[in-house]
């Protein structure tokens, strides 16, 4: 047997020289140009080596010399393989280790320095070959930085050391990550602070409806029944119809101001959270002018202030010692001062509209203010009174919605602030909780004297020690003695003749008159009918969807008054009359 000199060309492509004995079987070369090309042997499957175009099968072949097979020095040997790997997975390595080792043949054009590649993982998806790409199993934020969906089915992640990460919420923004803490179950949590996932005071998820309990938009008048106005000086203040805003101003003379307040204070029910939402206008800022809004009166609340140099978030209350009011500049605010150098990189512009929202929970000694910008709500300050403070945050809940405008020094020109809208919202609704009373004529009764024409039964206000109590009228009684049919008025703010006693009845916010002997209609006629003989003393409700409630006058210091009338078609009729209502308190 001799030693020959031949060439095959592998899987590579590539043209190898390879020595061997023409002794050597088919089976045996097959080997042979496997170890001298160095790929995997699986890769070759059932490989057939051709020669001149005659094929001979080597796999197999353990009978057959090279010399009988007619191989002789200088032959080129081709080597072929058979790609039907046993899954696609390797196949797609095959073709990479052939691919790796063809590139690094040095002095080939198509040598490359770079010539290994990196399989980082054997994962094969089940179902979706696209998500075989991870690019295609990414998302992708507003930075172009890939964020990878993970799905954990029935089980856990443990991490012992936990790498740098930025957690974001649904909406893409950054969370700030508070720490970690074990649970009630012993469970360690991770805390971050969302803003978007909203809690009451009360560390409630905030998953119930907030229903809208009194609003206000100027679009046809300057709403006298809901806003109680102060001007003095030069002061004033005006519709504009078209933007359905009220414009108020002052003047140049020191001492102008216009206040303007609603007459009915906020409802307010311990344990549930209250929101007040005001859209307005402050306009430019000037020395000497001063801008107020909020929930306040002359002793107490919560409100914005431009001084005419900074902004401030004022705290007022009374106390044994007088008025007292803690004054927050912009500066110590400590939510985001929306300077620009605030979380949110917003500048706020008071001379645009602004929509502002006083959350306050009296129960629970929490206020949060906020500005709603771009769709989102930015707290810029809160006050936490519980375990903090020895006092209660505000002396009552019980407070209305004021806008103040005031030229303390004499400046110069007009200067104006300007108000659209506002609501108020009460979480989980405003059911009507608290105390009823009821109060009535006498026995005998109030005489009609003349036919025809109304007369004063029975009047309501609050007493002046509980101006500031909820009084929310429910229903009332209005009948002849003798079941003569009869009209009657129920009427807002009346002018009463000879109402000289009003008498306090029991432990309420009101006090009633029945001795007054005429009455002319006021501001306005709450509800009006007619009640036939058969409906005598029936007790008829009034409609508490529009949140009928006894309001305020002369900026918060006398009672509105609300008086029932009636009359009769014959004279001389005795009429009684009986009122209802709940306080809460």
């Amino acid at each position: 047997m001799a030693s020959i000199n031949i060439q095959y060309k592998g899987l590579t492509g590539l043209l190898n020289n390879l020595t061997i004995d023409d002794g050597q079987t088919m089976a045996q070369l097959r080997t042979a140009i496997i170890a001298d090309e160095t790929l995997n042997s699986a890769y070759y499957g059932r490989v057939s080596i051709h020669k001149n175009g005659l094929v001979k099968d080597s796999t197999d072949d353990s009978g057959t010399t090279l010399l009988n097979a007619g191989i002789v020095a200088g032959d080129i040997i081709t080597v072929s393989a058979d790609r039907n790997q046993a899954s696609r997975q390797l196949s797609q390595e095959m073709t990479l280790d052939i691919a790796q080792l063809k590139r690094s043949a040095v002095g080939q054009p198509y040598s490359r320095a770079l010539n290994t590649y990196d399989v980082s993982t054997s994962y094969t998806h089940p179902q979706e070959t696209n998500l075989l790409n991870l690019h295609k199993s990414m998302e992708y934020d507003a930075d172009g930085k890939p964020v990878v969906r993970v799905r954990v089915a029935g089980g856990t992640v443990n991490i012992g050391t936990m790498p740098e990460v930025e957690v974001k919420n649904d909406v893409g923004n950054p969370l700030n990550i508070i720490g970690t803490e074990v649970n009630p179950f012993g469970k360690l949590v991770l805390s971050v602070d969302d803003d978007t996932v909203q809690h009451t005071s009360t560390n409630r998820r905030k998953v119930s409806n907030y229903e809208i309990t009194e609003f206000n938009t100027f679009q046809y008048t300057k709403d006298p029944l809901i806003w109680d106005e102060e001007v003095t000086g030069t002061a004033s203040s005006t519709l504009d119809s078209f933007e359905a805003t009220l414009v108020m101003s002052v003047g140049t003379t020191i001492g102008d101001r216009i206040e303007r307040q609603t007459k009915r204070v906020l409802p307010y029910i311990p344990g549930r959270e209250n929101e007040v939402i005001m859209h307005f206008k402050l306009n430019a800022q000037q020395t000497g002018i001063v801008k107020r809004l909020g929930i306040l009166d002359e002793t107490s609340g919560i409100y914005l202030e431009d001084d005419g140099t900074t902004y401030n978030i004022v705290l007022r209350k009374t106390t044994s010692l007088g008025l007292s009011e803690t004054r927050i500049a912009r500066a110590n605010w400590n939510g985001d001062k929306l300077d620009g150098a605030g979380p949110s990189g917003i500048t706020i512009d008071f001379t645009k509209f602004q929509t502002m929202v006083i959350e306050y929970n009296w129960f629970t000694g929490h206020a949060e203010l906020k500005f709603i910008l771009d769709n989102y709500t930015y707290p810029f300050h809160q006050f936490e009174f519980n375990n903090s403070q020895d006092a209660v945050i505000t002396n009552t809940p019980f407070l209305p919605i004021k806008w103040d405008i005031h030229n303390t020094t004499g400046a110069a020109g007009t200067h104006t602030m300007e108000i659209s809208s506002y609501a108020t919202l009460s979480e989980a609704g405003q059911v009507p909780l608290g105390v009823k009373n009821t109060v009535t004529t006498p026995l005998a009764g109030i005489t009609c004297t003349t036919a025809e024409t109304f007369y004063p039964i029975i009047s309501i206000r609050l007493r002046t020690d509980r101006i500031k109590g909820i009084v929310l009228p429910q229903n009332f009684q209005v009948a002849a003695l003798d079941n003569s049919p009869l009209f009657y008025k129920i009427l807002l703010n009346p002018v009463l003749t000879g109402a000289t006693t009003w008498n306090t009845y029991a432990d309420t916010h009101i006090e009633f008159n029945t001795d007054a002997t005429a009455v002319t209609e006021g501001d306005f006629i709450v509800d009006a009918g007619y009640i036939d003989p058969n409906g005598q003393g029936a007790k008829l409700p009034l409609d508490t969807v529009s949140a009928f409630q006894v309001g305020r006058e002369n900026m918060g210091t006398t009672s509105e008054i609300i008086t029932i009338a009636a009359a009769t078609g014959s004279a001389n009729k005795d009429v009684y009359a009986s009122f209802g209502w709940i306080e809460v308190r």
